[in-house]
């Protein structure tokens, strides 16, 4: 936990040896399975030597946590199936990210935490807390950035994660699936879009 009450899981620095197989969940990796309660968005896309996937999670995490994660997994093109793997420390994005949660009954939105901006290959942040209604994941609203490496790996994860539902506009916690890109930085605001597990 920060100075702040936010709690967070580092990156291992055993990650180089975990697998993304297309349903990860960092608390998984920690011990017991957990209740997880969350929208998920997976972006794939193919730059330089290796197809990415980038997995963004927000949502209930447990029983009485409220939170959001960023992770980065790789694996080579070479290789036609999966497993990916959790980014290595030369492969780490700048991340950060803003979570709220909207009570519909009151239509009042509540600031729940700020982490970062900060170097990673995975990235997370919770709070004590949980839905207002069971199960409605669209109550917790993200906002992030993802800083790249270049223009030309933003553009490419860019491509994808515009067929979600995401549109150019001004992200916000107000304007919900808008997204904005600044150099190598892409801006986004997420509330409803959902792959699921």
């Amino acid at each position: 936990m920060d100075k702040n009450g936010i709690f967070y899981l580092e990156d291992p620095l055993w990650r180089d040896e975990m697998q993304y197989s297309g349903q990860f969940a960092s608390v998984r990796y920690y011990g017991a399975p957990m209740h997880l309660v969350c929208d998920i968005v997976r972006v794939k896309f193919k730059y330089g030597p290796k197809d990415w996937i980038i997995e963004i999670r927000k949502g209930q995490f447990g029983l009485v946590i409220l939170g959001g994660e960023i992770v980065i997994a790789t694996k080579p093109v070479t290789q036609t199936d999966e497993p990916y793997y959790i980014a290595r420390l030369e492969e780490e994005f700048v991340f950060q990210i803003d979570v709220c949660q909207k009570n519909f009954s009151t239509n009042e939105t509540t600031h729940l935490f700020t982490r970062g901006p900060e170097s990673a290959g995975w990235y997370n942040g919770f709070v004590p807390g949980k839905f207002y209604e069971e199960n409605r994941k669209n109550e917790i609203i993200m906002v992030g950035s993802i800083t790249f490496p270049d223009e030309e790996m933003l553009r490419a994860f860019e491509a994808p994660f515009a067929t979600m539902g995401f549109k150019k506009g001004k992200p916000s916690q107000y304007n919900p699936e808008a997204y904005a890109v600044s150099g190598t930085t892409l801006k986004f605001s997420w509330q409803y879009v959902d792959q699921g597990e």
